[in-house]
């Protein structure tokens, strides 16, 4: 008998048989590889929660007073996270024909909270869409549709350095993100009352009297007064019905005491952009005929970056959206870029300061989806191009299709779904820049599938061959899990994929729809040391439903934020429990076995070396073949069990070690008293 080192190595290996993967792991979940030995990964705990829809993009940045941002963009809204709370500036349509409602068009039914709105022209609106009103005269059927305009006297306070105005709004009945728009003609501490009136804004609610909104403007004093003015607040609700083109239904929130009808045609109503799409879809109906509807088949999708301190905001297919936008009515919200391109697939803010339109209509209105432009530089309203500016254009020459961009510092880089391109400064006068094809065969299987880590790319192609840009030409991605990726991937949400970063260790990984899950359920994480070492090694896979990553790099906690299926924006690597409840982290690996499976080995004993602050769990697995019965035998590791005694033989002998998943753990080495039992 011999006490022997118990072979792993740091990677887990899923295309393998278990035996076929002998030396590494088959299967693990929550754990990372640190310095070639598994390690538990970081837990996580609740920022913000609420968020409505299913998160498709999200962006970091910093305004120049040093304020950090994320901002969060889902298949029905977009948000901004300042890191105390959640602002919606998800966009308002534009148009004022269809913003009041038609006389007498609030319609009641008694002991019901439905309540049926008739606009004056067709308002163009789909079942789940947010609608705000405003300009409420009184009660329809003991319900209150809307928001009351209010006059105030003296409601503001300002504090000098800040645009932040509290205004003291007494039983003002507000939710947090409601609108408002303060009327005065005063001025006060600052703030122009003419400036204020063209103000449109969220409100934060600090409570039942009284709510805070962003003047953009600063104030020049502490102090409280403003004089006499109205304030002019606005209601959201959810549209759940539309009968007709004139017509939508919503949930009041209570139920009305008669059925009646009223409104006097004053109520305001303001659009947000009707929701998108929130899963892919298969490109065919159900005879198997193609479909040529021009409804999109894939969930909406934004990408998003920043130009300065400001958002840069583009729904996949649509418009490129602004915040804040300050000379606007429509402050509060993402405000259309009139001037850019109608439709673009992607967005980037090169380092000469311009902006990217990746894939989009041309001067004529027409949309090409492999054209690229770009603004002025430092003037995102210029894209016409002239002999005294720098706006342009280009095309890109194979695929068809932009699929996605990605940022290192040296400049922007463009997919298709065959092609890699960066976007390359030329600086003359008929042509500012133009594209460097870098490599083919290894496009983007979907928009937000690169991970960027040190000045590496690391993605997807539509054939899930992985690859790693380091410079130069983009190699392929050794990967032992290439072909349990693809088959794990739901079928038509592939454009769900999201790449991660992790910052404080050196890693990145992928969230996948899995399982026939139609959202991220699962991951697959590589450790780039461990890989560097060995080509094999480094991999590891697990359950996480998180549908966007960011570094956090920004705030002051210098951790990753992430946002799941649930709603909720996450701080990770806070703690080491599912914000606050358990978590199940383990590693199994491959079996080994005795001149190579000749005779029979037992096992008596082991040795462990495990840093634990819980305890774990070793099972020691056994078989006579790779597909023959298994036995097992478990034993309990505390903190201060240095060897543990057991007995199991067999030709081929596995073992499993479950953490404490609210602790931190981490195994340096497993040794086992091995013993022959005898030949086969």
């Amino acid at each position: 008998m011999a006490v022997v080192d118990l072979p792993f190595r740091p990677g887990v290996i899923k295309d393998e048989t278990a035996y076929g993967a002998r030396g590494y792991a088959v299967d693990s979940d929550l754990i990372r590889w640190v310095r070639g030995k598994p390690q538990v990964l970081g837990g996580w705990t609740e920022k913000v929660a609420g968020i409505v829809g299913k998160a498709r993009a999200a962006h970091e940045w910093r305004a120049n007073n040093g304020v950090p941002y994320l901002a969060i963009a889902t298949d029905k809204k977009l948000y901004v996270h300042t890191g105390d709370r959640m602002i919606d500036i998800t966009p308002l349509r534009p148009g004022a024909d269809s913003r009041f409602i038609a006389f007498g068009g609030i319609a009641t039914t008694n002991g019901s909270p439905t309540v049926t709105i008739t606009t004056n022209v067709a308002h163009g609106a789909s079942v789940g869409d947010t609608i705000y009103i405003g300009g409420s005269a009184g009660p329809v059927g003991g319900l209150q549709i809307g928001a009351v305009e209010t006059s105030l006297s003296n409601p503001l306070r300002t504090i000098a350095g800040s645009s932040l105005i509290r205004v003291a709004h007494p039983a003002h009945g507000l939710a947090e993100n409601a609108l408002i728009n303060i009327s005065s003609s005063s001025d006060f501490n600052g703030i122009v009352g003419n400036d204020l009136d063209d103000v449109r804004s969220r409100v934060h609610v600090l409570d039942a009297n009284s709510y805070q909104f962003d003047s953009g403007m600063v104030a020049t004093a502490t102090g409280s007064g403003g004089g006499t003015l109205d304030a002019r607040p606005a209601k959201a609700y959810v549209i759940t019905a539309v009968p007709s083109s004139t017509t939508f239904r919503i949930n009041a929130g209570a139920n009305a005491t008669s059925t009646t009808t009223g409104g006097t045609s004053n109520e305001i109503l303001e659009f947000e952009i009707s929701i998108g799409r929130a899963d892919g879809a298969a490109p065919l109906t159900d005879d198997g005929t193609n479909v040529v509807t021009g409804e999109p088949l894939e969930p909406r999708q934004w990408t998003l970056d920043n130009f300065g301190e400001r958002l840069i905001a583009n729904i996949r297919g649509g418009g490129i959206y602004v915040w804040p936008h300050k000379s606007s009515f429509y402050r509060a919200c993402a405000v259309l870029l009139s001037s850019a391109p109608a439709q673009c697939l992607a967005v980037a803010v090169t380092p000469e300061r311009t902006i990217l339109a990746c894939g989009c209509t041309d001067l004529a209105g027409d949309f090409n989806p492999l054209l690229i432009r770009n603004c002025d530089i430092e003037d995102m309203s210029v894209w016409t191009p002239t002999a005294t500016n720098s706006a342009g254009e280009y095309q890109l020459g194979t695929g068809s299709q932009v699929m996605g961009v990605a940022k290192l510092e040296t400049g922007v880089f463009i997919w298709t779904e065959l092609a890699f391109y960066a976007n390359r400064w030329v600086g003359a006068d008929d042509q500012i820049y133009d594209k460097v094809q870098l490599g083919v065969d290894c496009g983007l299987l979907g928009p937000h599938c690169v991970a960027q880590r040190e000045g590496e790319f690391y993605w997807i192609s539509p054939t899930y061959q992985f690859h790693v840009f380091r410079g130069g030409k983009p190699q392929t991605l050794p990967n032992p899990n290439r072909e349990w990726f693809e088959a794990r991937v739901t079928q038509y949400q592939e454009s769900k994929i999201c790449a991660f970063s992790d910052p404080k260790f050196e890693a990145v990984g992928w969230f996948l729809p899995a399982d026939s899950e139609t959202e991220c359920s699962e991951y697959l994480r590589i450790d780039l040391p461990e890989a560097r070492r060995d080509e094999l090694a480094g991999w590891s896979v697990g359950v996480l439903d998180r549908a966007v990553w960011s570094h956090g790099g920004y705030f002051p906690e210098r951790k990753p934020l992430a946002v799941g299926n649930d709603g909720v924006l996450y701080l990770h690597e806070d703690g080491y429990s599912d914000d606050g409840a358990d978590r199940e982290p383990f590693i199994e690996y491959a079996p080994f076995d005795v001149r190579d499976g000749a005779v029979r080995a037992t096992v008596s004993e082991i040795v462990v070396d495990m840093t634990l602050s819980g305890n774990a769990t070793v099972t020691l697995k056994a078989r006579e073949s790779p597909k023959g019965n298994e036995t097992t035998k478990t034993l309990t590791i505390t903190p201060t069990t240095a060897r543990a005694t057991t007995r199991i033989s067999g030709a081929q002998i596995g073992f499993r070690i479950d953490f404490d998943g609210d602790t931190y753990s981490r195994l340096s080495s497993l040794r086992g008293d091995v013993a022959e039992a005898g030949t086969r």
